[in-house]
């Protein structure tokens, strides 16, 4: 028996957002954000542009769990970075997370009646390299193949686009 909690139900509304950050890496912003989900009472928020090196999970101050995927070594540059805000409801609902790169994080909740897979994107900008651009896209396109069929998936993000 799964004792989770469902998020996605037929009868329970849950509100999913994504925001560009510019930056957490700087004193207070994550408490901005925190305090900005729970205004717009979001239960799942992708958040862009991170700028932290490295993965991890860690618990805020308000409750909420932070999933994150930055650079993959912490003397890195702080640049990129894609993360997850859950709120407690969402935190119990969730079935496994991977930080795929630093433009790329994976998340999967169980639903009432199909389970829900989310990508959060960081897709670089129109000037990049080409090379890089393409290795954004086959990565992307790498996670998609792997996520269950019957899953909903829902790809969100920054892509970028002009």
């Amino acid at each position: 028996m799964d004792l989770r909690t469902t998020t996605f139900g037929m009868k329970k509304d849950t509100i999913i957002g994504f925001w560009n950050v510019r930056t957490l890496y700087q004193a207070g912003k994550m408490r901005q954000l925190t305090a900005e989900a729970e205004r717009y009472k979001l239960d799942i928020l992708g958040v862009s542009e991170v700028r932290w090196n490295e993965f991890g999970e860690m618990r805020v101050a308000s409750g909420q769990t932070f999933l994150y995927s930055g650079m993959p070594n912490a003397d890195d540059p702080h640049q990129e970075g894609v993360g997850i805000l859950l709120s407690s409801r969402a935190k119990n609902s969730l079935l496994d997370w991977k930080p795929v790169s630093s433009r790329i994080i994976f998340a999967r909740f169980k639903g009432k009646v199909r389970n829900i897979s989310i990508l959060q994107c960081y897709a670089p900008t129109e000037n990049a390299e080409a090379e890089s651009k393409a290795h954004f896209y086959a990565e992307l396109q790498t996670m998609m193949q792997t996520i269950n069929k019957k899953d909903i998936l829902i790809v969100m993000g920054d892509f970028n686009a002009k």
